[in-house]
Formats: structure tokens, C-alpha cells, sequence
């Protein structure tokens, strides 16, 4: 299981990065505009390192797109 590249909170601790909120830290995205990137937030930041997500490579860092019943 150490091939898995979620960190748990201790280590976001230790980057002195907040530990993410799974119902907070969606709620503080802005919608999703692909007009413009955005550097992603030290929350988004560490959500993104919690579950391993830094290490993808992509242009667009944050934001949802609203579908009727959640956001994604």
C-alpha cells in the first residue's frame, strides 16, 4: 500500500497546509471558468495532496461545474 500517493493529515500538518473538510472545502470553490487559470488555493492545495491529486498533470486547478442535484 505505500505505492498509494494520498497523504493523511499528519504530513499536510508538517507542510504546514490545512487539512481539508470534505463538506467545507467544495463549498469555498468558485465556478468552473476556463477562460482563465487560477492558482489553486492553500486549501484546494492541500485537498489536491491529501488525495494525490498534485501529482496529475493538468492545466485547470479548481472550481465545479453545477449538475442539478451536486456540484462536480
Amino acid at each position: 500500500m505505500s505505492d498509494i500517493p494520498f497523504l493523511n493529515p499528519a504530513v499536510l500538518k508538517q507542510l504546514d497546509l490545512p487539512v481539508p473538510n470534505r463538506d467545507l472545502t467544495p463549498q469555498v470553490l468558485s465556478p468552473l471558468n476556463l477562460n482563465t487559470l487560477e492558482e489553486p488555493s492553500r486549501d484546494l492545495l492541500a485537498y489536491r495532496k491529501l488525495y494525490g491529486l498534485h501529482l496529475l498533470e493538468c492545466d485547470h486547478w479548481q472550481g465545479y461545474v453545477q449538475m442539478p442535484l451536486f456540484r462536480l
